[in-house]
């Protein structure tokens, strides 16, 4: 089971699905906002969750090999593009505002 995850940072941390939760539910509330009929955000993010661990838990299972938050937000976008393909869109679209903000503090 994958305990920890690398920080864009460098940093090695423990592993907090709700964050990949939360980021699916604001997706689906991005998305509702825009028009897009979503059933149940919480349905949808648990699966997203439970999919994407179970996903690292098959790729690492090596104790000292962990997944970046680069890769887990693949595997959101991929679980999404499965489940719900407006969702993952506004993820993506989510996703890449966040890079552009990250960026710009570094310029």
């Amino acid at each position: 089971m994958v305990e920890k995850i690398i920080k864009r940072d460098g940093r090695v941390v423990d592993i907090d699905d709700l964050k990949i939760f939360n980021a699916v539910c604001l997706a689906v509330e991005d998305a509702k906002n825009n028009g897009v009929v979503v059933e149940s955000s919480t349905d949808l993010a648990q699966d997203v969750t439970d999919n994407v661990i179970n996903t690292l838990d098959a790729i690492f299972d090596e104790a000292d090999i962990y997944p970046t938050v680069e890769q887990i937000q693949d595997l959101v976008v991929d679980e999404l593009k499965e489940l719900n393909p407006e969702v993952a869109k506004y993820y993506s679209e989510y996703r890449e505002r966040r890079t552009k903000e990250r960026l710009k503090t570094l310029l």
